[in-house]
């Protein structure tokens, strides 16, 4: 697309071909005045013409307009900036707004949408804040404007810049002051500060998680079936909290991956265990000490996924997390455990790879990958 950007005057391109264009500043156009009169401009009559950039000539008009409310001796009807001076009537970016009021006026690049104090046109991220102006890679876009990972939610995304791996989202629930935003808001933690050295992001159903460089992980979103697992409950927020280690009130170190479902997110650790938490109303922590039903079916804190004699799952590789059940895989024999894949929560389609009579799941049940044999996809849903 060719730069018009530092041309002078006028877009004259569509001007003189009848059809009034807005949007392009025009106020008319030829024989079109948009319907005007000079009795609408508030003068005592005449004749009103159209100029050849498009503007409304009121040169012919009866007497002075009683419509002039800034005394620029512009009428209202066609001032494009009414409440303040403007004769020359002057609008770089053509949006019909006057370049005197017009604080969103960014065609010579002087407007500071982002308020860091840097105008946008020497701004290397115009419309997130960066007063520093960090560039690693030496690229002209802001370190914080790029993006090394990026998880999208229900309502909402997030994403970790490059800069300093800090994260920021945008969408429902994403600002504090208001009910969404529609621009990148910087997460921060329960003290005020940046989150930072994130590596991986993950996105529930109404929550995000965040896993860091140091093996921890920040959650953040709702919280009503202690999906932040911080040992707390509670309505959403955007502050953002460690989860807790499932042995104590410390966080939750050696995370190796990291996944999430609806309302439940689970951790793949560096002894190769597995801890979920989250709702368990599917059985989707597979931890049987958590009750599926009731007031209490959660946990708010992350317990071992357990197998079905009540031990903690070993030699795991990795962990994904479905909108109510979970999967993990296993190693090679190391420890005496055959590979296999092994899945809990709901088991409504036959997810965990049971007989469709099992709604539930609450312990981890191995599905021997080399023994199953998988149903022919016609009646894969009528058995």
């Amino acid at each position: 697309m060719m730069d018009t950007s530092r041309c002078a005057g006028e877009i004259t391109g569509a001007c003189g071909n009848g059809q009034l264009q807005p949007d392009l500043g025009e106020q008319c156009d030829g024989a079109n005045l948009n319907g005007l009169t000079c009795t609408d401009l508030g003068f005592g009559g005449g004749e009103l013409s159209c100029s050849s950039i498009c503007r409304i000539d009121y040169s012919r008009c009866a007497g002075i307009s009683t419509s002039d409310t800034d005394g620029d001796g512009v009428p209202d009807a066609v001032d494009n900036c009414p409440d303040q001076q403007n004769p020359a009537q002057a609008d770089s970016d053509y949006d019909g707004i006057g370049n005197t009021c017009d604080s969103t006026d960014d065609r010579w690049g002087t407007s500071d949408p982002d308020g860091d104090l840097i105008p946008s046109a020497s701004d290397n991220c115009p419309y997130t804040a960066n007063p520093d102006q960090e560039d690693i890679n030496s690229d002209g876009v802001g370190d914080i404007c790029q993006y090394t990972d990026v998880a999208a939610g229900s309502f909402a995304t997030c994403a970790v810049t490059m800069d300093e791996g800090r994260v920021v989202c945008w969408g429902m629930g994403m600002s504090e002051s208001s009910s969404s935003s529609a621009t990148p808001v910087p997460i921060m933690n329960s003290s005020g500060q940046p989150v930072k050295n994130v590596k991986r992001l993950v996105a529930g159903g109404g929550f995000m998680c965040a896993l860091t460089g140091y093996g921890t992980v920040y959650c953040w979103g709702d919280n009503s079936t202690g999906q932040m697992g911080n040992g707390l409950t509670g309505p959403g927020t955007t502050i953002a909290d460690v989860v807790r280690s499932p042995e104590g009130p410390g966080p939750l170190s050696g995370v190796a991956s990291l996944s999430a479902g609806q309302s439940h997110a689970c951790a793949l650790l560096s002894d190769r265990h597995v801890v979920c938490w989250g709702s368990n109303s599917h059985g989707q922590l597979g931890n049987p000490q958590i009750p599926v039903s009731g007031e209490n079916n959660y946990s708010s804190i992350p317990v071992y996924v357990v197998d079905g004699s009540g031990q903690p799952l070993r030699s795991m590789t990795m962990v994904s997390a479905g909108s109510d059940h979970s999967c993990a895989v296993s190693s090679q024999i190391a420890t005496g455990e055959v590979d296999g894949v092994w899945c809990w929560g709901s088991n409504a389609m036959g997810q965990c790879g049971l007989p469709w009579e099992v709604s539930e799941q609450p312990d981890a049940t191995t599905m021997l990958v080399s023994a199953v044999q998988l149903p022919e996809i016609t009646g894969f849903f009528l058995q």
